[in-house]
C-alpha cells in the first residue's frame, strides 16, 4: 500500500519545470475573440516613450512605457497600440487571448539556461497565465511590465505571433501568444 502511495505522489508532482511550459492555454472557445481592446478610443497613442515592434502592409503594433516621471510631461501610460493603415487609426490592445500559448519563467532545470537567465536583474514566472482566458497588455512581473519584443506574421496561418523574453534565446523562458489578423480587422471595422 505505502510503495502505490509513493508511486501515485511521484506521477503526480512534475520532474521539472520544463515539462510545465509545455504550449498550453484554456481549452479552446470557438468564436472567441484573441483580443480585447479598449472600447471607444481611436486616439494616437502619442509621439512619447513609445517604440515601434512590426509592421507590414495592413498593421503596425507599437508598445508605450511608462517613461521618466522627470521627463517634461511626466510619465504616460503604457500599453499596446495597433494601427490600420486602411482605417488610419488606431485600438489599444488591453488583453490577449491565452489559447494555444507558450508561458515562460525565467527559472530553468537546464544548467546552462540557469547560468545564462542568472544574469537577468529581474526574474518573471507568466506560467499561470496558462489557466487565464486571457492575459493583459502589459503583463506585470514582480518590478517590470512585459511587451513582445518581436511579432512575425504567419501567412499561411493568417495570425501575428507574439514572443516575449525572446532575446533569451532560452525556449522556457520565453511566452508565447497569437493574434488572428481577422480579429483585427474586425476591431477596426466596428470604428
Amino acid at each position: 500500500m505505502l510503495m502505490m502511495t509513493l508511486l501515485c505522489v511521484m506521477l503526480a508532482i512534475p520532474q521539472s519545470s520544463e515539462s510545465i511550459l509545455k504550449p498550453q492555454g484554456t481549452t479552446p472557445q470557438p468564436g472567441r475573440p484573441t483580443i480585447i481592446v479598449r472600447k471607444g478610443w481611436s486616439q494616437s497613442p502619442g509621439h512619447r516613450n513609445i517604440q515601434f515592434l512590426y509592421y507590414d502592409e495592413s498593421f503596425l503594433f507599437v508598445t508605450r512605457s511608462f517613461g521618466d516621471a522627470k521627463d517634461f510631461g511626466g510619465n504616460t501610460e503604457p500599453g499596446l497600440f495597433v494601427h490600420s493603415k486602411e482605417k488610419s487609426r488606431w485600438i489599444q490592445i488591453l488583453e490577449i487571448s491565452t489559447e494555444g500559448g507558450r508561458f515562460g519563467t525565467s527559472n530553468s532545470d537546464d544548467p546552462e539556461a540557469r547560468r545564462k537567465l542568472m544574469t537577468a536583474s529581474v526574474g518573471w514566472d507568466f506560467r499561470y497565465f496558462a489557466a487565464a482566458a486571457y492575459m493583459p497588455q502589459p503583463m506585470r512581473a514582480a518590478s517590470f511590465i512585459a511587451f513582445p519584443d518581436r511579432i512575425e506574421y504567419d501567412a499561411i496561418k493568417q495570425q501575428y505571433t507574439l514572443r516575449y523574453q525572446s532575446g533569451w534565446n532560452i525556449p522556457s523562458a520565453e511566452t508565447v501568444v497569437y493574434i488572428k489578423r481577422a480579429d483585427l480587422v474586425k476591431e477596426f471595422g466596428k470604428m
